[in-house]
């Protein structure tokens, strides 16, 4: 496998030297991955000199995890947000404005 790929993430961070396994990004390092926020992954680009073109945008993507491998690379892989996501998160949001201004929104039950 070559390691040639970066990843940049929204707010500028290189990622470099990670090769592709399937859908998984490998590095021979740990990464750390608390840059993997919501924001930071909400727009993702993709640089493999093997391909053509050599970029390619990710957006809305959700980090799914890190697992270290047999040989030793660690794999990360990321996945699109999608509509039920969404929907969580903005019931969420209208569940913490609610409890804060103390209104009660009644719940299917």
């Amino acid at each position: 496998m070559e390691y040639n790929v970066s990843i940049t993430l929204a707010d500028g961070t290189v990622i470099s030297d990670l090769g592709i396994n399937g859908d998984n990004y490998a590095s021979k390092t740990e990464l750390d991955t608390s840059i993997f926020t919501k924001s930071n992954t909400s727009l993702m680009t993709i640089t493999n000199p093997s391909k053509d073109p050599q970029t390619e945008e990710l957006t809305d993507m959700l980090f799914v995890q890190q697992q270290k491998q047999l040989d030793g690379d660690y794999y990360i892989c990321f996945r699109p947000k999608t509509l039920t996501d969404e929907y969580a998160e903005l019931s969420a949001n209208f569940e913490y404005v609610s409890m804060m201004a103390g209104i009660d929104i009644p719940t299917e039950e």
